[in-house]
């Protein structure tokens, strides 16, 4: 909230509700009332499964050396009750059921960021309140915060937050800023992964996904 609060806008604060992977706990222990966020505004950030599958094995595996309590393969972590798709996809799915709880609720989602990332900056901003921003101010802070100067400024050590800091500097899965492609997950996952993921998301329904369920 500090950066928004420098900023003199509404403040906003992230959240993972409960999604993290420290600990690796069970998705059966997700809260399922949200009326906390009845009298506010969510933004809640989608990302394709499998690539969240990739994001979190790494984090879970290589970062914040108090909560690497994983040490399988990444295609056991896709199958654990505890990380894998079923709890995303479960998370998934009990806030499009609440969506309509908090006051305002906007999907935004991470291949759209790549897109077209003015845009969704902008869409956002205006979300919570903050109209008329200048294409200057929008530029400005989509260079500043872009993929390529983000791993520049980790690199450099230019990050006072633990969160913004590799955990060992020689291995370039444990940034922070790791790789941030779109469909990144074919160079780690197998294709048995991946069918499995796909079978887990087709039975479950996942309707962020744009999956019914079957």
């Amino acid at each position: 909230m500090k950066l928004t609060e420098a900023a003199g806008i509404p403040l906003v604060n992230w959240i993972h509700d409960g999604s993290g992977v420290g600990g690796g706990p069970h998705f059966i222990r997700f809260v399922t009332d949200k009326s906390i966020f009845r009298d506010k505004k969510v933004i809640f950030l989608y990302r394709d499964p499998k690539d969240v599958m990739v994001s979190s094995y790494f984090q879970a595996t290589k970062r914040i050396p108090e909560f690497t309590h994983y040490t399988g393969t990444i295609s056991e972590f896709v199958r654990s009750r505890g990380y894998g798709i079923k709890k995303l996809v479960t998370f998934y799915n009990l806030w499009h059921k609440n969506q309509n709880v908090p006051e305002d609720f906007l999907l935004i989602k991470y291949e759209d960021m790549h897109a077209d990332t003015q845009k969704t900056l902008r869409l956002a901003l205006e979300f919570i309140g903050v109209n008329d921003i200048k294409a200057e101010a929008i530029e400005s802070a989509v260079n500043y915060a872009s993929f390529s100067n983000m791993k520049k400024m980790e690199k450099g050590k230019e990050f006072t937050s633990k969160i913004m800091q590799s955990a060992k500097e020689e291995d370039s899965e444990s940034y922070k800023v790791r790789k941030g492609k779109v469909g990144g997950y074919v160079d780690y996952l197998t294709p048995e992964d991946i069918e499995y993921i796909d079978k887990a998301i087709a039975k479950m329904g996942c309707p962020f996904c744009g999956v019914s369920k079957n």
